[in-house]
């Protein structure tokens, strides 16, 4: 009998444990962000660009999907068909390692629409140890099968609320400010420095801190929930919208990259947010975040360095 292990991943830190013979793997992923201070800290912008191995500036969005090969490609298509239909188990038709799971269900949970509001980071998956083969993934949802029409019709409606905002006659500069506005006026950035490492769990479970819902509906949102709720309303309004991982200020951080006349451009939505800059009065939104190069965001953030490349930004619109 082929030896099998079952895996369980959440988020990209990986913490090894063992027990009833197989090996079990569980990734930890939570992000906080601390308020951004005045002082910021100093890099050789120039020396890092320079380093950086990125796309060329004109990468269409989806970006992510085409940089897959065919295999990764087949099973990011079902991944993506089996998490819309809410299966419970997804079956694997082609021949793919764990390596290249996780590079694809990143694709694909930091991609897709649905993916802003429709599953954790966290999945299972069984695993062919002697021919290092992946044949099922498991995904764990946000919510219950019940549930989930119930949450993607208020977001439905949020949208309306959007465009009822946005004219027909609106640059996408404009369409994209108004986006940026309407989710700082809509959320507040949950702060959980103070909460113990279980505490932050069960929020997060609970209050969706990490997603669409929980910055769109329930108001309340750490980074990754600003940033998902940015492209979720992007990408609905045909916007090319993108998630990008790193630091900020060297803290673990969540951004986009959005696209704007076939351009590219950073938007930190959480870091525009006055609460986060400490700017009292609430009904002031700052810009000091929008749209900006690689070589004014790189001042304070660190873009992660993975396996999967961003487009440069060389633009500003600021």
């Amino acid at each position: 009998m082929k030896n099998r292990k079952i895996a369980f991943l959440i988020g990209l830190n990986m913490l090894i444990l063992s027990g009833c013979g197989n090996e079990i793997k569980e990734m930890l992923g939570f992000e906080d962000v601390e308020l951004v201070d005045e002082k910021k800290i100093s890099y050789s912008i120039s020396q890092i660009i320079g380093k950086m191995e990125t796309l060329p500036a004109d990468t269409e969005p989806g970006f992510r999907y085409e940089q897959l090969n065919e295999d990764e490609k087949t099973v990011y298509r079902e991944l993506a068909e089996g998490i819309s239909n809410y299966s419970e188990e997804i079956k694997i038709s082609c021949k793919i390692n764990e390596k290249s799971l996780r590079k694809v269900y990143e694709a694909v949970i930091y991609s897709e629409k649905f993916q802003m509001f429709c599953t954790t980071r966290a999945y299972k998956y069984s695993y062919m140890q002697e021919e290092d083969i992946v044949d099922n993934i498991v995904p764990c949802y946000n919510f219950s099968c019940d549930e989930y029409e119930k949450v993607r019709s208020e977001l439905e409606k949020t949208l309306i609320s959007v465009k009822l905002e946005i004219s027909a006659d609106m640059s996408e500069y404009e369409k994209v400010k108004k986006i940026h506005d309407y989710i700082i006026r809509k959320c507040d950035y949950a702060d959980l420095s103070r909460c113990t490492e279980e505490e932050i769990t069960e929020k997060m479970e609970r209050e969706h801190f990490g997603d669409a819902y929980g910055a769109l509906i329930r108001g309340d949102a750490i980074c990754e929930g600003y940033s998902r709720a940015f492209k979720y309303i992007c990408n609905s309004l045909d916007i090319g919208c993108e998630l990008i991982n790193g630091t900020g200020d060297g803290t673990d951080h969540m951004w986009n990259l959005v696209r704007i006349d076939g351009k590219w451009y950073h938007v930190d939505v959480t870091w525009d947010d006055p609460v986060i800059n400490g700017v009292s009065d609430e009904s002031t939104i700052v810009y000091d975040y929008f749209c900006l190069p690689d070589e004014k965001i790189l001042e304070d953030h660190i873009i992660e360095e993975g396996v999967l490349l961003y487009p440069r930004c060389e633009n500003t619109l600021s």
